[in-house]
């Protein structure tokens, strides 16, 4: 896996509050169904991504991606723009 993506997943995966330690992330996670989902977490990885990578995404945007690398990739092509 590409370092890269590793330390996004790590970043993504320290915004959830309240996921389970069980629950492994990795890029096909669907993040949406996982136990911490909810409207901060939602709120608190946008935030983390403007932070982080300097790129805006909004709500709908987060909820269109399926998983975490459509979400990576996502933030990746923003960035080289």
């Amino acid at each position: 896996m590409d370092t890269t993506l590793e330390i996004f997943i790590a970043r993504f995966r320290d915004q959830f509050t309240l996921l389970e330690d069980e629950e492994v992330l990795n890029p096909e996670t669907v993040y949406t169904e996982l136990s911490g989902w909810d409207s901060l977490t939602a709120l608190m990885i946008l935030d983390m991504i403007d932070d982080q990578y300097d790129v805006g995404l909004t709500g709908v945007e987060l909820r269109d991606c399926e998983c975490v690398q459509a979400l990576y990739d996502l933030i990746m092509t923003k960035k080289s723009k």
